[in-house]
Parts: structure tokens; C-alpha cells; sequence
């Protein structure tokens, strides 16, 4: 996995966090999080599929991968 690429994943793993947090804090009646819930699932989903500059995005990563076999 190249240095952009792992840079990607861990993005996007901080970004789902953030979002599952923002998603328990809307179940406890914090509705103001909602904007920032959804903004960090399309950021999340934008650090996925990102694959613009001539870097691997996470998805193609994996989907190679798994057609290798190594997944």
C-alpha cells in the first residue's frame, strides 16, 4: 500500500469515527450535530473513493486485493 494510500484509510477511519460519534450524539437529542454528522460521512466516503492525482483510492486498493486473493 502506497504512502498516499494508507494516508487515505486512516483519514477515512478518523472521519467514520467522528461520524458514528456525531450519530450517538443525535440519539441523545443533539440535533446540532447534524450537519457535522453528515458532513464527516461525506467526508469519510470522499477520503474512500478518492482517487484523483494518480493515487489508489482505498475502494480500487482493496478491490484489487481481493481479486489477488490477499484479502
Amino acid at each position: 500500500m502506497k504512502r498516499e494510500t494508507r494516508t487515505n484509510l486512516m483519514n477515512c477511519i478518523i472521519a467514520a469515527l467522528l461520524a458514528v460519534v456525531c450519530f450517538v450524539c443525535l440519539l441523545c437529542g443533539a440535533w446540532w450535530h447534524t450537519f457535522t454528522c453528515a458532513a464527516c460521512v461525506l467526508l469519510a466516503w470522499v477520503f474512500y473513493t478518492d482517487s484523483e492525482y494518480g493515487t489508489e483510492s482505498v475502494r480500487d486498493y482493496f478491490a484489487r486485493k481481493q481479486m489477488e486473493g490477499r484479502v
